[in-house]
């Protein structure tokens, strides 16, 4: 668009155009008389290509500057306008006035549910849009009003939509045996090899939890490294410790040294996934069965 005759950067279905191919520099060479057309910039960002952080920031070279008092007015006017709010869904460029305005942050947030943080306290407090946030985004939670972070509905929709909001729930609803279980499936392999992000949902769930057999298998099927959540006194359960590395020979490797070196557990996980080989105890890796 910036090598076009100035005619043609200002035909709205030429700069459209460009906008859908391009990135969004491209906002760089759309003239004043674009980027102050509403209905050309509500296209540009209903299309969900480009936000309005996005014509603020290549915009301005249409004004001639950032402090110019044009791009001021400009942007002012952009704040408050409901239909360009709405269509962003960033709350955080709004004026108050619509930051307070139910409609325009129940848009906002079903597109961006993590947008609530900036919507009014009283907003915050309300059901429909907390649950139209974490439905979006689970870690929304985090920016609901309290009684909602108490709110088994809310709380179920957040750790569906991605379980490691449970961290921001009730501690009553942390301990809660269906939540909990909620919050780890749908969470699937979310292990790496650095141990500061190895890590479940049940990290933020009731120690009582994680004695219990059902919900500590439901984790370690969803991700093999919740096997370091496993309480002692399920670790000396041999049918449950069977089964987990049964099911994922990956288990072993995020086991307490204990069970890297019981040669029955190393034998079931390699049986699963020979590459747990690596992770069994020193005296195993060099047994001449376990290795075959």
């Amino acid at each position: 668009l910036a090598g076009a005759a100035p005619e043609l950067r200002a035909d709205p279905e030429v700069a459209g155009e460009a906008l859908r191919s391009d990135c969004p520099l491209a906002f760089s060479s759309v003239p004043m008389t674009l980027l102050t057309d509403r209905r050309f910039l509500l296209e540009a960002l209903e299309g969900g290509r480009f936000r309005l952080d996005d014509v603020l920031t290549y915009g301005p070279e249409a004004f001639g500057s950032r402090s110019s008092a044009s791009f001021a007015t400009w942007r002012k006017s952009l704040a408050a306008d409901r239909e360009i709010i709405a269509a962003d869904g960033n709350l955080k460029l709004a004026a108050p006035m619509l930051r307070a305005d139910r409609q325009v942050v129940l848009a906002a947030v079903r597109k961006d549910g993590h947008t609530l943080q900036f919507a009014a306290p009283a907003l915050r407090a309300d059901r429909l849009v907390v649950l139209a946030a974490v439905e979006n985004d689970g870690y929304a939670l985090r920016f609901a009003a309290a009684p909602l972070r108490a709110d088994r509905e809310v709380v179920l929709a957040a750790v569906r939509q991605i379980g490691f909001a449970l961290e921001f729930a009730a501690r009553r609803l942390r301990a809660d045996r269906e939540v909990v279980i909620a919050a780890v499936r749908g969470i699937r392999q979310f292990c790496y090899g650095d141990d500061d992000v190895n890590f479940s949902p049940l990290r933020f769930a009731a120690q009582e939890l994680k004695s219990d057999r059902g919900v500590m298998f439901e984790a370690i099927v969803a991700q093999p490294c919740a096997f370091m959540d496993v309480a002692a006194d399920l670790l000396r359960d041999r049918a449950f410790v069977l089964e987990a590395l049964r099911w994922d020979g990956k288990a072993l490797d995020f086991a307490p040294p204990v069970v890297q070196g019981d040669r029955e557990f190393v034998l079931a996980a390699v049986q699963q996934d020979g590459e747990a080989l690596k992770s069994a105890a020193p005296a195993l890796q060099a047994d001449r069965e376990l290795v075959l």
